[in-house]
């Protein structure tokens, strides 16, 4: 397989402006060297992608919303042009775009005509878009990527965004005989290169989207009793939630895991009479760890700030005992 991941601007079908990412003169021209007739491209047709900016607009109009735009991608209209000697197999799926808009709709609903009128309700309200936006990701970075995984490999020679592709090489996947990305040269150029290293961002990604859609399915994301829970989100603490449990303690030392929504970790710190402080190490390469010192505020309920390493930006933070839902955690918090 001959296989390019190129930079084609992200989510451009519900981007109310468009990027101006366009081929590189260098990816046309090895696209057109090969012999394949066929190029499988992650893309709709232009029919799909006018049925769909229909059914987005009347779907969202119906129900009194601002309306929901479907635009088409510059990106691959722009390669359609320009590689007239090669028939363009979409490998993208309307069907799933669908479900997307579906569940887009129904977020936008709730945004647009949920009045919530307490504190717990405004919370909870967060929560449930929350779960919605989980669901919306769940289609686009792990049932997308598998689809097109699948459809890729009908294929000799394939063209899809480079996270689909990065993540595809470094997790061996699939292995090319030939692997060019679209990258930036030190001089700022958009260019086609053959030796830059694959970067897996969709698998963070992915995980993520998994640890969320279990929180939201089980209520929880560690099997057994957390001896706190906690957040570092105040104003949306759903994101930030994360359970923490101390496996070991001598004196005031204490080191244990911790389970948020994007990664496992572990921690050391110290707990005293009055405060907690520990250094929370995420399991992901290349992710710094992130200082906690929390102040005890009555009934082992602790909260402070926390930052990651080396960057001046602090986040209100707070941890409790046992399993807290996010909207308890916030209905606890006292305003500093």
């Amino acid at each position: 397989m001959r296989l390019y991941g190129v930079i084609h601007g992200g989510i451009d079908y519900f981007a109310e402006q468009q990027p101006h990412f366009l081929p590189t003169p260098e990816l046309i021209t090895d696209i057109l060297a090969q012999p394949e007739e066929n190029l499988g491209v992650e893309c709709l047709s232009p029919e799909e992608g006018q049925a769909l900016a229909e059914y987005a607009y009347e779907h969202s109009t119906e129900r009194g919303l601002r309306a929901i735009e479907f635009y088409s991608d510059t990106y691959w209209e722009n390669l359609r042009q320009r590689i007239d000697n090669k028939k363009v197999i979409p490998i993208d799926s309307k069907e799933l775009y669908q479900q997307f808009l579906d569940i887009l709709i129904a977020q936008k609903e709730l945004q647009t005509y949920e009045k919530p009128t307490t504190k717990e309700e405004r919370l909870d309200l967060q929560t449930r878009i929350h779960q919605l936006q989980a669901a919306m990701d769940n289609i686009y970075y792990l049932q997308r990527d598998a689809h097109l995984f699948q459809k890729a490999q009908q294929h000799t020679l394939v063209i899809a965004g480079l996270g689909h592709t990065d993540h595809w090489v470094s997790q061996k996947l699939l292995q090319p005989t030939f692997y060019g990305t679209e990258t930036y040269d030190e001089q700022k150029r958009h260019i086609l290169t053959t030796t830059r290293k694959p970067a897996d961002h969709l698998r963070r990604e992915q995980e993520r989207i998994q640890r969320t859609l279990h929180y939201f399915a089980t209520g929880k994301l560690l099997p057994e009793e957390p001896t706190y829970t906690g957040t570092w989100n105040i104003n949306d603490p759903s994101k930030g939630y994360f359970e923490l449990i101390i496996t070991h303690q001598q004196g005031n030392t204490i080191e244990g895991i911790i389970e948020d929504m994007e990664t496992s970790a572990t921690f050391t710190g110290q707990r005293t009479a009055h405060n907690i402080t520990f250094i929370k190490t995420r399991q992901q390469e290349g992710r710094k760890p992130i200082h906690y010192q929390l102040a005890l505020q009555g009934n082992n309920i602790y909260q402070g700030t926390c930052n990651v390493e080396g960057e001046a930006m602090k986040h209100y933070a707070i941890l409790a005992p046992g399993r807290k839902t996010p909207t308890a955690l916030r209905l606890l918090w006292k305003q500093q």
